[in-house]
């Protein structure tokens, strides 16, 4: 599961501020680095089911229908208000 996430955790976890204070506060960087990752996973593990959930709301016809004239079918992650 390597990716952009690891990199972040991996330059926090190696910050000597934040080791100086993990040590200080008796925390296991390894114990701690799991703990991150496994929030993580659920934390994206939720967000893809949202997406999914959201995506499934979608009626079949009206998507059909934004096919049938040349449209796509919107990004399940698209905002109503533009943004």
């Amino acid at each position: 599961m390597a990716g952009h996430d690891d990199r972040a955790l991996e330059t926090l976890l190696s910050d000597p501020l934040t080791i100086a204070l993990m040590r200080a506060d008796r925390v296991d960087p390894l114990v701690l680095r799991a703990d991150l990752r496994r929030v993580a996973e659920r934390v994206r593990a939720r967000a893809l089911e949202s997406s999914r959930s959201h995506a499934a709301a979608v009626p079949a016809t009206f998507l059909a229908h934004l096919e049938a004239r040349g449209g796509s079918r919107p990004c399940a992650t698209a905002r109503s208000d533009g943004a």
